[in-house]
């Protein structure tokens, strides 16, 4: 989410001085290299190859079933309606802001949802499904 648009929904909220006392740049993301790259910081046992490592996804888990959706897919094609477990959901993207949301179709309540690298997501759900379009 961009601070734009977290000023937008929560216009109180603040930060933290960048005046620490140490010569860090705070305006330089020091993950910036970590991201472009398609490594992984650290060994990762790596089981799936649906996608990319790093590919971002955005995870869901309704009555105990995990499934994932590829940002770049939504990106391209939000909204999404979806079934998980018994459950209809609707998937968007806000671009504006560079995040997905995930609510009940019904109703549109919010659904809890992780964005994570892939590798990262199916680490802790292995048996995640995967949408496709």
């Amino acid at each position: 989410m961009t601070w734009r648009a977290r000023r937008e929904t929560h216009p109180d909220d603040e930060v933290l001085s960048t005046a620490t006392g140490h010569a860090r740049d705070y305006n330089q993301n020091v993950y910036a290299d970590y991201a472009r790259s398609s490594e992984t910081m650290f060994p990762v046992r790596w089981t799936r190859s649906e996608l990319g490592k790093k590919d971002w996804v955005v995870g869901v888990i309704v009555n105990g079933q995990a499934k994932a959706y590829p940002i770049e897919l939504l990106k391209k094609n939000a909204p999404i309606e979806d079934k998980v477990d018994k459950e209809q959901i609707r998937i968007s993207y806000d671009a504006a802001a560079s995040k997905p949301e995930v609510t009940r179709a019904a109703d549109g309540e919010a659904i809890a949802s992780t964005m994570a690298y892939w590798f990262a997501w199916q680490a802790f759900y292995p048996n995640t499904e995967l949408y496709r379009h």
